[in-house]
């Protein structure tokens, strides 16, 4: 098993410098191709023709480019004028911080006096947490309140744990960025700075940053991995949720006893809009990404089943069912975009958003140099950020310059991963293939961090058969 052990991080630093050297044989290979071209196809009219091709369909590509990219996103930052306590009349066309991004305001849209609300709402679990328990005693005592409700469609949660894992790659580059992009909530970042938990100053604050992150990673697999089986109570996944809501109920107890937080400012630490737009990050918007990835849409079955899998997450959040979005795929993106438009400003306040955002990409950039010996900056960390949340958002929550380089090397990135996900989604059959690589794949990133990190929180049940990490017979 050693070598499975790295086989995904390994890839994914290696694969962007497979791209640059297809790009850079098909640089040779192009002129080449020419020159013989020129030699033996009647020389000048038949080059002209083919570069006269070249040329247009490029300008073509440029173009369709650059329409969909002002068509999603908004360049002047003075015109982003959305925020608005009593929401707006149906029919308006609304453009939020958040990626410069503009939407049509409907009857369906949460005005922000609604949210400000929500904002004041915690976690019933509050009730039966106490500062010294283990998550152990944690889960006894909210099992009232974690036990699986009707409305939980087994079929579809195991459909929506099956596309996770198929596509999990792009899933996970869609966090690369949507992460960043989400610290322009103002509140959701002072709560990560109070609480220390992502902002450690110095080298080891990095290195923590950069163990949590691959923690949170084995989490994930932790969550998709096991189907609807791993959400039965007591079941992998549901102790896993039930883990992120025993550290959110700590959290808070930590920050209200330490009584110097701004509630009117921030509302109550980690509250329900605080985990809603949370889940929304992570569910409709990294779909949202993958097809903007591709440039196609994805199928609306897998679609709906995978908001439905973070449906049943946010439930096991604490996330109140009457105000859970994730019930449809378009619930889930009017919530966002009402959630977006109030909690996240045209310019957030640079002593909490590019705080972190610098330190996450620095974080992870130290990670990969550290583990992998790989020459990664920051502004390489952040590059496809860039990408997903255009120029103006980019520069409000403190991205990183990217160098000419860091662009060619996410610019190799988008297209691996664009390439293998139109094989994906384009070629009869791969379905049953993606599910088994994927699946190997996920596999041996979970045991490769638990190999580095043995006291990871996530992923210490063998994938492979269900035993315990010490009875698993692939153990390190």
């Amino acid at each position: 098993m050693a070598a499975s052990d790295d086989l995904w991080n390994r890839f994914n630093v290696w694969a962007v410098y497979i791209v640059l050297a297809t790009l850079v044989a098909a640089g040779i290979g192009v002129p080449l191709a020419l020159a013989y071209l020129w030699q033996h196809s009647g020389g000048l009219p038949h080059l002209r023709a083919i570069l006269g091709s070249i040329a247009v369909l490029s300008v073509a590509y440029m173009l369709q480019q650059k329409r969909r990219s002002d068509a999603k996103y908004l360049k002047t930052a003075e015109q982003v004028k959305a925020k608005n306590l009593n929401g707006h009349p149906p029919g308006t066309k609304v453009v939020m911080g958040f990626r410069r991004e503009s939407f049509t305001w409907t009857a369906e849209h949460i005005p922000g006096k609604i949210l400000d609300a929500w904002q004041q709402r915690t976690d019933a679990a509050d009730e039966y947490f106490e500062l010294g328990m283990g998550v152990e005693e944690f889960e006894k005592r909210i099992g009232n309140l974690a036990f699986m409700p009707d409305w939980v469609d087994w079929e579809l949660l195991d459909r929506g744990c099956s596309f996770f894992v198929r596509v999990w790659p792009f899933v996970f580059f869609g966090f690369s960025w949507a992460l960043l992009a989400g610290f322009g909530a103002e509140s959701a970042s002072a709560v990560l700075l109070k609480s220390r938990y992502w902002a450690s100053h110095g080298e080891q604050g990095r290195l923590d940053t950069w163990k949590r992150l691959r923690e949170t990673a084995c989490w994930l697999h932790d969550i998709a991995m096991h189907g609807k089986k791993g959400f039965s109570p007591g079941s992998i996944s549901w102790k896993a949720c039930i883990h992120v809501r025993y550290l959110h109920c700590r959290t808070r107890a930590t920050i209200w006893k330490a009584g110097d937080w701004d509630k009117e400012e921030y509302g109550q630490p980690i509250n329900q809009v605080q985990v809603i737009g949370t889940l929304l990050g992570s569910s409709v918007l990294l779909l949202r990404g993958m097809e903007e990835l591709v440039g196609l849409s994805l199928p609306s079955e897998d679609k709906e089943a995978f908001i439905h899998l973070w449906r049943v997450i946010g439930f096991l959040f604490g996330i109140e069912d009457e105000l859970n979005p994730n019930r449809s795929v378009h619930r889930a993106q009017v919530a966002l975009e009402s959630v977006f438009t109030h909690g996240i400003p045209e310019f957030p306040d640079r002593s909490l958003t590019a705080v972190l955002t610098q330190h996450i990409c620095e974080s992870v950039a130290f990670g990969i140099r550290t583990e992998f010996g790989a020459p990664v900056t920051a502004s390489m960390v952040g590059v496809s950020a860039w990408y997903f949340v255009g120029a103006a958002y980019g520069k409000a929550i403190g991205l990183p310059e990217a160098s000419f380089h860091g662009h060619v090397v996410g610019f190799a990135r988008r297209c691996l991963l664009r390439f293998v996900l139109l094989i994906y989604l384009l070629v009869p059959g791969t379905s049953w293939v993606f599910d088994r690589v994927m699946r190997y794949l996920f596999n041996a990133m979970a045991l490769s961090v638990r190999k580095r990190q043995p006291q990871c929180r996530f992923g210490a049940t063998c994938p492979f058969n269900g035993s315990t990490q010490e009875a698993c017979p692939h153990k390190m």
